[in-house]
């Protein structure tokens, strides 16, 4: 869609910035101009009253025509160029809301044994980045007001294990644990699998998953006993019940603190 901008050079950069929100109180109480994105200084109609309106004000600036598109994500109109966005098969992509999918991404995915993934790579599973070509995907899932948390899908792998990561915790060490048996073990057999890392609103808790690629599962029939032992030894549910509702390690709780996590988590389900 074709728009304008507004340029400016040197001090009249500086007095546009003083004098901006008087600027784009008058620009939007003329129904003949059309802002689009404050920030940028886009806007659709009016090229001539811009121009007055900046005049009066003792601005000199230039009025460029552009090409904008709005974010999918954000609806914020932006200028269509690879500085500002880039384009994904839902649309336009703005480049905040780009580095935002990218940096805390609902779902980061390992690939192994899969000559189409780097091993040890990270690949993105967004909203609209989706890096791993839609054999993995999020959707969330609310436990109330703001809370909840990501969870992944695929048509090509199988889930064998679920868990969760607590930050800062000795849970969290023995998942390591159990992570690097399972992870070499699998390496070890040639069985694809992935990690997958999910993101929840509470910062402190990740989800952790294990899945196996379904063309595979004959292979790992040889590894469910490793697993089960792996699980018996690592991950201990009462451990991850306290830690989790309590945010202390159970050495940390008195017992009565280990009771009504025990209690709670019961009735949670945890």
């Amino acid at each position: 869609m074709k728009a304008y901008k507004i340029e400016t050079y040197g001090k009249n950069s500086e007095k546009f910035r003083e004098a901006e929100d008087e600027i784009w109180d008058r620009l939007e109480h003329d129904e003949d101009i059309e802002i689009l994105n404050r920030w940028d200084r886009i806007f659709k109609s009016g090229v001539r009253k811009v121009k007055k309106v900046l005049k009066e004000m003792g601005i000199e600036a230039d009025i460029e025509q552009v090409n904008v598109v709005k974010c999918v994500s954000c609806k914020v109109y932006v200028i269509e160029e690879d500085d500002y966005g880039t384009w994904v098969e839902d649309g336009y992509l703005c480049q905040a809301c780009e580095e935002y999918e990218r940096t805390e991404p609902p779902a980061t995915v390992y690939f192994y044994n899969d000559d189409e993934y780097e091993e040890d790579m990270p690949y993105v599973v967004g909203h609209y980045i989706n890096e791993t070509e839609g054999k993995f995907w999020v959707s969330w899932v609310r436990c109330g007001g703001w809370r909840g948390y990501y969870e992944a899908y695929s048509d090509e792998y199988e889930k064998i294990h679920d868990d969760g990561i607590l930050a800062y915790s000795e849970d969290a060490e023995e998942l390591e644990n159990f992570d690097e048996i399972m992870t070499k073990a699998m390496k070890k057999a040639g069985i694809r699998f992935a990690r997958v890392f999910t993101r929840s609103s509470n910062v402190f808790f990740m989800g952790y998953e294990l899945w196996v690629h379904k063309d595979d599962m004959d292979k790992f029939e040889k590894l469910k006993k490793l697993l089960n032992e792996a699980i018996e030894k690592y991950r201990n549910a009462t451990r991850f019940t306290i830690t989790a509702l309590t945010g202390k390690d159970p050495s940390e709780c008195t017992e009565e603190e280990k009771l009504w996590a025990i209690i709670s988590g019961m009735i949670l389900d945890l």
